[in-house]
C-alpha cells in the first residue's frame, strides 16, 4: 500500500498530491507532527487528528506503507491464487463520459494529465474500499470486489466506491466544465484466478462468467453521473442506499430483460441491521436473554446504571435480539442513543460518534457549515458547541479560544462535551445506549466508551454493547456489567424457526429437516436458506437432494471473507474437505490432498485447527482418528 492508498483508506484522498509534492514517503511519515500537517495544507483539525491517529497505528506495525509516493493504480499479486476457484464477486465497470470529445478539443499533454488524474481517483476510491482494479481501459476501468480478498460487504463497498468516483470526477474541471463518470455494477458467480492460455498479462481474464459482461452492459445504459446496479447487487445492499427502479433492460447477449436500479446516494437509515433486514424474523429460543435484558432495564430505570455485553459469532442474532427488546420497551418514556462501528472506518477516530451526531442533528446533503451549526446548537450546551463543531470539522467562527488550545487539550474538551451531553440526557429521562459491532471499533471511540461506562453506574442508563468473539471486552469485571453469550440454536428451535419462515411455502418435512441440518443452529443461515428455497421456482425438486441446496448469495460473501481471513492454506483445506462432503475424516482428507496434482500442499494440521477455531468446522476425536 502506498501513501495515496493509505490516505484513501482514511477517507482523505484530497491530500495525496500535497504529500507527493512535498516528497512525504514511508520513511518520514511517522515523524510528521500537527504543525507539519498544517504546512501540508491539512487545515481542518478533525483531518489532522485522524491522520495523527492513523500515523500512530502505523508505528504499531498494524499496517505497512510502501516507499513510493505516486498515486499508482491499485494492484494485487497475479499469483494471489494457486488455481482458479468459484467466487461470488461484485464487478464495477466505470467510464469517463465524453472523453473522445475532450481529447479532440484539448492538447494531448493536457488530455494525458486529465486521464492521469482520473486514474488516480479510481485508484484511491477503490483502495479506500479494498477493491481490486483489474484493468484500465483508456477512459474506463474494470474493478472487482471480492477478489483477491473477500469481505462480507463487498457489494456495499462497490457502490460506495462508485459514489466516491461520481463525486470526485465532478471536482476535476476542464475548461470550465466538470468531468462526469457513469458506472454499471453486477454481482454473481464467476471463476476467479483464470488467465488466457500462454498469457503473461497479470490481469487478463482473471475472472470468467457473465457478471463482468452484465456490469459492462449496464454501464452503457447509464447517463452521465448515473450508477446502475443489477438485481443481485440490489438484494445485497438492501436499503443502505437510496435507489430508483428502472424499466427492465434488454441487454445485448442476455436472453431475458435485466432488472436494474439507479443509485441516488446513501440512505438515511442509521442501522445496517435495519437496512439489510427489511422483513421481521421471529426471535426463537432467546426467551432467557430477553428476560435478562428486561430485568437490567428495570434496574437501570431505577437509577442503577447497567452495562450489558452481548457477544456472538456472525448470524446468531445479536442485532435481532436487541431490536426485539427495543420493540418491547417502545411505549416507555426513554431516550435512545445509537452508535454503529463500521468495518470501513476502523482507523477513523470517533467515526461512530460523529456519524451519530450528524444523524441526531439531521444534517442534509448540501447543508452549509452555518446551517449544520444551527442544527447542532439544540443538541449541546452552548459552551460545548465549539468543540463538538470542531469534532465534526465545521469551519465556523464561534469567537472561542479553540485555536489557542494544544491538540491534547482540544481532545479532552471534546470528551468532556460528549460526557456532559450524555449526563444531561440521562437527567431528562432513562437513557438506552446501543453501541453495535465493537469488533470494528477505533481506539479513540473505545476510549470514550470507557469514559461513558465509568460514569453510568449512578445514572438511569442501560448501555448495550454487541460484538463478535474476537473482541476481548476490557469491561468484563465491571460491578454493574452483565455478559450474555449467544449460542447456536438447538435442532428443535431451529426447526420452529424454519417452519415460521416458510409457513406459506408448504415445504415438505424432508426439506425443512434439510435446511435445519445445513443451518447448523445459526438463525441467519436458517433464514437465508429458507428464503432461497421459497424463492426457488421448483421447491419439490430440492427435497432430499443435498447437492441442490446451494449456499445463498447473501451468505457466500460472509463465508468467503472468513475463509480468506484464515489464509490460503486453510481455504484450500476447506475446499478439499467440501469435495468429500459436509462431514469427512482426517485420514481421507490427508490422502486426498497428498495425492492431488497441486504443487503446493497445505499444512493440514494447522489449517484444520484454524478452521475449527473460527467456527467453520467442528471436530470429533483427535488426528489421525478425527
Amino acid at each position: 500500500m502506498n501513501i495515496a492508498e493509505w490516505l484513501a483508506r482514511l477517507g482523505l484522498p484530497q491530500y495525496a498530491d500535497a504529500f507527493a509534492e512535498n516528497a512525504i514517503d514511508a520513511s518520514i511519515l511517522e515523524q510528521l507532527t500537527g504543525e507539519d500537517l498544517k504546512e501540508l495544507g491539512v487545515s481542518l483539525l478533525g483531518h489532522r487528528r485522524k491522520l495523527l491517529t492513523a500515523i500512530e497505528a502505523l508505528g504499531s506495525g498494524s499496517e505497512q506503507i510502501s516507499r513510493g509516493t505516486r498515486n499508482e493504480p491499485v494492484t494485487h499479486s497475479a499469483t494471489a491464487f494457486i488455481s482458479p476457484e468459484r467466487r461470488h464477486l461484485t464487478v464495477l465497470f466505470c467510464e469517463l463520459v465524453g472523453s473522445a470529445a475532450l481529447a479532440a478539443r484539448v492538447d494531448p499533454e493536457d488530455f494525458r494529465e486529465v486521464i492521469g488524474r482520473y486514474h488516480s481517483l479510481v485508484s484511491s476510491a477503490v483502495a479506500a474500499q479494498d477493491g481490486f482494479v483489474a484493468q484500465y481501459l483508456g477512459n474506463g476501468a474494470l474493478i472487482y470486489f471480492g477478489f483477491p480478498t473477500a469481505h462480507e460487504d463487498d457489494a456495499e463497498r462497490a457502490v460506495r466506491a462508485a459514489l466516491t468516483l461520481r463525486e470526485g470526477t465532478q471536482v476535476i474541471d476542464v475548461d470550465g466544465s466538470p468531468l462526469q463518470v457513469r458506472a454499471g455494477l453486477a454481482t454473481g458467480l464467476v471463476v476467479a484466478g483464470d488467465r488466457a492460455e500462454g498469457s503473461q498479462a497479470p490481469h487478463e481474464q482473471q475472472i470468467m462468467g457473465e457478471t463482468p459482461n452484465r456490469a459492462a452492459r449496464l454501464q452503457t445504459l447509464a447517463e452521465a453521473g448515473e450508477i446502475v446496479i443489477d438485481a443481485a447487487t440490489r438484494k445485497l445492499v438492501g436499503r443502505i442506499f437510496d435507489l430508483t427502479e428502472r424499466e427492465p433492460a434488454t441487454l445485448k447477449g442476455f436472453s431475458t430483460p435485466v432488472e436494474c436500479w439507479n443509485v441516488r446516494g446513501v440512505s438515511a437509515i442509521e442501522s445496517r441491521f435495519e437496512a439489510l433486514r427489511s422483513e421481521e424474523t421471529p426471535v426463537i429460543g432467546r426467551d432467557e436473554e430477553l428476560e435478562l435484558l428486561t430485568k437490567r432495564w428495570q434496574q437501570a430505570k431505577a437509577g442503577a446504571g447497567r452495562l450489558v455485553m452481548l457477544c456472538g459469532e456472525p448470524g446468531l442474532g445479536k442485532s435481532r435480539l436487541v431490536s426485539t427488546f427495543e420493540d418491547q420497551i417502545a411505549g416507555e418514556r426513554r431516550i435512545e442513543l445509537r452508535y454503529f462501528c463500521s468495518s470501513q472506518h476502523t482507523s477513523t477516530a470517533l467515526y461512530p460518534v460523529t456519524a451519530h451526531l450528524a444523524r441526531a442533528a439531521r444534517f442534509a446533503e448540501g447543508d452549509s457549515p452555518q446551517e449544520k451549526l444551527e442544527k447542532l446548537r439544540p443538541l449541546v450546551e452552548a459552551s460545548d458547541l465549539p468543540f463538538i463543531a470542531d469534532l465534526l470539522s465545521l469551519r465556523v467562527d464561534l469567537n472561542s479560544s479553540l485555536h489557542e488550545l494544544a491538540p491534547e487539550e482540544r481532545r479532552q474538551k471534546i470528551f468532556v462535551a460528549l460526557l456532559r451531553r450524555l449526563k444531561s440526557l440521562a437527567n431528562k429521562a432513562p437513557l438506552f445506549i446501543l453501541i453495535e459491532d465493537l469488533h470494528w471499533i477505533d481506539p479513540t471511540t473505545q476510549e470514550i466508551v470507557d469514559l461513558f461506562i465509568s460514569m453510568i453506574e449512578r445514572l438511569p442508563v442501560m448501555m448495550v454493547l454487541t460484538f463478535r468473539p474476537e473482541f476481548r471486552s476490557p469491561w468484563i469485571d465491571q460491578p454493574n456489567a452483565t455478559s450474555i453469550t449467544l449460542n447456536r440454536l438447538n435442532l428443535e428451535d431451529c426447526a420452529v424457526l424454519v417452519r415460521a419462515l416458510t409457513a406459506h411455502g408448504q415445504l415438505p418435512a424432508g426439506m425443512v429437516e434439510e435446511i435445519v441440518q445445513r443451518a447448523d443452529g445459526i438463525p441467519l443461515f436458517a433464514e437465508e436458506l429458507s428464503k432461497a428455497v421459497i424463492d426457488s421456482s421448483n421447491v419439490a425438486s430440492l427435497q432430499g437432494e443435498s447437492g441442490q441446496l446451494l449456499v445463498p448469495m447473501t451468505l457466500h460473501a460472509s463465508l468467503m471473507a472468513r475463509l480468506d481471513h484464515l489464509g490460503s492454506d486453510a481455504r484450500e483445506t476447506a475446499q478439499a474437505g467440501s469435495v468429500i462432503g459436509r462431514e469427512f475424516s482426517y485420514s481421507l482428507l490427508q490422502r486426498m490432498i497428498q495425492d492431488s496434482s497441486n504443487s503446493h500442499i497445505p499444512n493440514i494440521e494447522t489449517s484444520l485447527s484454524a478452521l475449527i477455531g473460527s467456527g467453520l468446522l467442528f471436530a470429533r476425536g483427535s488426528p489421525p482418528h478425527a
